[in-house]
């Protein structure tokens, strides 16, 4: 990503293949879950979403439903960087839920 000269961040995918393997391990076997709680934080739900391959992952990521949470704001003392997407995004790749 870059802003006019600056660049505020660089991942080069030609010789690392360190991602590629994390996607492709984490998201594109079986598929992915997520829980869901009531409101009493017990859990009383589960949803699958279908296998993420890193090509999708990186069409997300284009279209910015998938962005890089640097983690660098004001006040935070923990360093950390991942991948985030809103809730509502993986909501919309559910395609089963059991109670």
């Amino acid at each position: 990503m870059q802003v006019d000269n600056l660049e505020i961040c660089k991942w080069n995918s030609t010789g690392n293949k360190s991602l590629y393997e994390k996607l492709e391990k984490k998201f594109n076997q079986n598929g992915w879950f997520t829980c869901f709680r009531d409101e009493n934080g017990t859990y009383n739900s589960i949803a699958f979403g279908r296998p993420i391959t890193f090509e999708t992952f990186m069409e997300y990521f284009k279209t910015g439903k998938i962005y890089f949470d640097c983690g660098m704001y004001q006040g935070n003392n923990r360093n950390y960087c991942q991948w985030r997407a809103t809730n509502t995004f993986w909501d919309s790749l559910i395609v089963e839920t059991y109670p």
